[in-house]
């Protein structure tokens, strides 16, 4: 997440509040609501930082999920053990 653009005349706090009014979910947000930062700049470094740290979180989670796949197909598949026995 970069800052690209700036509105002309918008005061920072007047961002800043919008921001913390606006965004109350996750972790992210708890931090921004308890410690307000005190410039945009800041804020979206902040942001960035929770950006960074979920995605890598959620990468964590799908690899854990994709293992667990593979290790429940592998036991699902027929031991060949059994193949040769009657029925």
């Amino acid at each position: 997440m970069k800052l690209r653009t700036r509105a002309p005349n918008v005061a920072d706090q007047s961002i800043i509040d919008s921001v913390v009014k606006g965004i109350n979910l996750g972790p992210c947000g708890e931090y921004i609501s308890q410690r307000k930062p005190k410039t945009v700049t800041k804020l979206f470094e902040i942001m960035q930082e929770y950006c960074i740290s979920d995605r890598a979180k959620r990468r964590r989670l799908e690899e854990k999920n994709e293992q667990k796949k593979s290790r429940s197909s592998e036991r699902s598949h027929s031991k060949p053990w059994h193949a040769d026995e009657p029925r």
